[in-house]
């Protein structure tokens, strides 16, 4: 396994990322603080253009040919990355953007499910699921971009695992992919850890998001475990939807924005981010990890290693109601 397009792609993004933040800054196309934020200066968006060229071009150098795989993982990202560019300039309503997810989503996906055999029934049904995670994960990825260095954890830890996995499983598309997107969002890193001197934005979450969405039903296509490639992904699924679940119980409007998320919540009882981003990281990367090591293991083995993996992960998420008890039997 080359490391080419990892290095590549790290290389355009600690190129670019100033450029682009320079540009930001003259034309005003920043991040205002407000009561939802974590931050409390104002900073500059749209560092994801530049991880949009960097994983886009270290995967078209790096992979021999392009599949109607590669056609879904590319256009869909970038599609959605346009959006998520649009939003960044003009913000747009949840419906909006909602609706323009889904039919952009709608055009990518079938360039993905092209090899996918079955009765045209079950395709139909995996089209609809497949749709329908990658909304799902597009918005959860958007939704925890919220903090110094968890994007940049999640994208880099899952595309190495994508990476490590289409290695072992003799898929080059996923190996150049998660190389690809994983090196994009560790040459954005310095920009980013521990200070921010600019965002990813919603172009950059939109394509990330997208991006590795798409990789996990590459992955199922090969016959990867299903438990082994949601690995990566469990942190950022469990913290959006138990928000979503905590939100929904207390009869708020979703579409509102809020700081409820574990990860705010621990920002909040006087974390710092980068604190909050590295636990996040040490959970994910165990899991990953684990998960990867039990991929040709039997499916008894797999889902013992499944519940190992999420026990961190169900920690992360109610460690913020454990702090706050603690504090309210043991005031200071």
């Amino acid at each position: 396994m080359t490391l080419t397009p990892f290095l590549l792609a790290a290389a355009i993004s600690m190129v670019g990322v100033p450029l682009v933040r320079l540009v930001a800054l003259r034309i005003r196309l920043v991040d205002i603080p407000n009561d939802r934020s974590s931050h409390q200066s104002v900073t500059p968006r749209g560092a994801g253009i530049v991880v949009v060229a960097a994983a886009i071009t270290a995967l078209a150098t790096s992979l021999d040919g392009w599949s109607q795989a590669t056609t879904g993982v590319v256009l869909g990202a970038f599609l959605l990355a346009c959006l998520g560019l649009s939003d960044d300039i003009h913000s747009m309503t949840a419906q909006a953007k909602l609706i323009a997810q889904t039919v952009l989503v709608a055009i990518a996906v079938p360039f993905l499910l092209q090899s996918f055999t079955g009765p045209s029934w079950w395709l139909f049904g995996f089209g609809i699921g497949a749709a329908c995670w990658c909304l799902a994960y597009v918005n959860a990825f958007n939704f925890m971009d919220g903090i110094n260095g968890m994007s940049v954890a999640q994208a880099t830890i899952a595309g190495l695992g994508i990476a490590v996995v289409g290695h072992r499983w003799d898929f080059p598309l996923l190996t150049v992919a998660g190389l690809a997107v994983a090196g994009a969002a560790l040459g954005f890193a310095p920009f980013n850890v521990p200070v921010a001197k600019i965002f990813l934005g919603d172009v950059g979450a939109y394509f990330i998001g997208f991006w590795l969405a798409a990789l996990l039903i590459l992955e199922l296509r090969v016959g990867v475990p299903t438990e082994v490639a949601i690995a990566p992904f469990l942190l950022y699924l469990t913290d959006t939807g138990a928000t979503i679940v905590r939100r929904r119980r207390k009869g708020e409007e979703l579409r509102l924005g809020h700081r409820q998320h574990a990860y705010q919540q621990l920002t909040d009882a006087g974390w710092s981010q980068i604190s909050v981003s590295a636990l996040a990281a040490l959970v994910m990367a165990g899991g990953t990890g684990l998960m990867i090591t039990l991929d040709h293991s039997s499916a008894l083995v797999r889902s013992a290693g499944f519940i190992v993996s999420l026990i961190p992960v169900v920690g992360f998420v109610l460690l913020p109601s454990v702090l706050s008890r603690r504090a309210q039997v043991n005031p200071t």
